[in-house]
């Protein structure tokens, strides 16, 4: 598996760690009677593990807890354990994404 110290997000289809994240801030709204109008933050951003995330290398985007990194090795853990009968019972009828990571050997 790749080696994901000090990452918490990345991208679960390339692995790219340039990524973006949507975020609610607050803001007052200033408006003149013109017709013309200026906000200002007032309070500091934030953004959970629903908010959208894109990635800035194959355009992907999902949800933040979809490239947290802790979530996509448990999820290949999980797959990797099952039978082909379970695997096949659990995703009758459900689009999954699938990362997999195979390792070649080399006889000697």
């Amino acid at each position: 598996m790749p080696d994901n110290s000090g990452l918490i997000w990345r991208c679960p289809r390339c692995g790219s760690k340039n990524l973006r994240v949507t975020i609610s801030t607050v803001a007052e709204l200033h408006q003149s009677g013109d017709g013309n109008f200026e906000t200002s933050i007032v309070d500091d951003h934030e953004w959970d593990a629903n908010s959208p995330m894109s990635c800035r290398q194959c355009d992907l985007i999902e949800t933040a807890k979809d490239f947290d990194v802790e979530t996509q090795v448990d999820a290949t853990i999980t797959a990797l354990a099952l039978t082909p009968e379970e695997w096949s019972r659990m995703t009758m009828g459900v689009h999954l994404k699938l990362i997999a990571y195979v390792h070649c050997y080399q006889p000697r």
